[in-house]
């Protein structure tokens, strides 16, 4: 039993190809995605973010994904999401994979954080096909 939590951000690709991977060797029970709530209109990220999710959430229907917004870039918002959905698994016993691939470093930092206040949490990241430039 596992969950995954994903912080959706830019790279739509790299969250799909993660989430596939880690599917084939663990049972997924829940999906995560969550996305930038800020304002997509002044904010480039955060129209990728939610544009991402809702295809990862059309894409990946089977696993029935999530969908929770938060601000990527407010400590509060990211640790209130996330250490939420970490509460219940621990509660649930289940384990919980974080995908930090595609999201800022406030939210790595914090992911970071909470995946070390709980033993049934891991942190992972999907690297590029090509290093960039």
């Amino acid at each position: 039993m596992t969950i995954i939590i994903c912080l959706v951000g830019q790279h739509y690709r790299r969250a799909f190809d993660g989430i596939r991977y880690w599917s084939k060797i663990h049972g997924i029970t829940k999906l995560y995605l969550l996305h930038s709530d800020t304002e997509a209109e002044d904010n480039p990220f955060a129209y990728m973010s939610m544009t991402n999710a809702e295809e990862l959430r059309e894409k990946l229907e089977i696993l029935d994904p999530i969908m929770m917004a938060f601000n990527p870039m407010e400590q509060r918002s990211v640790f209130r999401v996330i250490y939420g959905i970490m509460s219940q698994a621990r509660d649930a016993g289940e384990e919980v994979l974080i995908d930090i691939t595609s999201t800022t470093n406030t939210a790595m930092g914090i992911a970071l954080t909470i995946a070390l206040m709980f033993r049934n949490a891991r942190v992972y990241s999907v690297p590029s096909a090509a290093p960039g430039w």
